[in-house]
């Protein structure tokens, strides 16, 4: 299978190259070992698929067509078969030779950990504020009142979350709409 490391931008030597370069204004790309991009799509097999990965070696696109794929700032690798679930989301990552799910940094896990915070924390807002206008307007029900009590008792538990304990986090169950 064919691998071919750390493609960046070069402007061809090649007069008919740099014509195309400059006609088409084409983009040329090499390896780390000097191989021209183009010339390397030929060498792939119809069959596999092509994964580029990144410097930290995270999956950011895979197709069985080498041409749809940009290899800027990564390294393609040829593979027969894929995990199951795959995905070219920074899920997985692309290490001595084997495909794996991405083994994330303590930072990245605590940034993961704020957006989520943030995502609910931003949904339990949106079902808050109606509730809250029918108590203000006192236009309440029973049941409008039990359910902001319940979603300002999960929002509370939200805010209480220490987002630099990730992965080690107890989500509180979120209310039922």
């Amino acid at each position: 299978m064919l691998h071919f490391r750390k493609f960046s931008r070069y402007s061809p030597s090649n007069e008919d190259e740099k014509e195309i370069e400059k006609k088409y204004k084409a983009i040329f790309y090499r390896s780390e070992d000097n191989q021209d991009w183009y010339t390397c799509i030929s060498k792939f097999n119809n069959d596999t698929y092509k994964i580029k990965y990144d410097s930290n070696g995270i999956i950011v696109a895979i197709s069985k067509d080498a041409s749809s794929i940009c290899p800027e700032n990564g390294s393609i690798v040829e593979v027969e078969l894929l995990p199951d679930n795959i995905d070219s989301l920074g899920n997985w990552q692309y290490s001595n030779g084997s495909i794996k799910l991405r083994n994330y940094t303590q930072d990245e896990l605590i940034a993961h950990a704020y957006e989520h915070k943030k995502k609910l924390l931003s949904k339990a807002n949106t079902v808050i504020m109606p509730l809250e206008d029918a108590v203000e307007l006192d236009i309440s029900t029973v049941q409008e009142i039990t359910e902001l009590t319940k979603w300002k008792h999960y929002r509370v538990l939200l805010n209480r979350i220490d987002c630099t304990t990730a992965p080690n986090i107890v989500w509180p169950e979120q209310p039922k709409e």
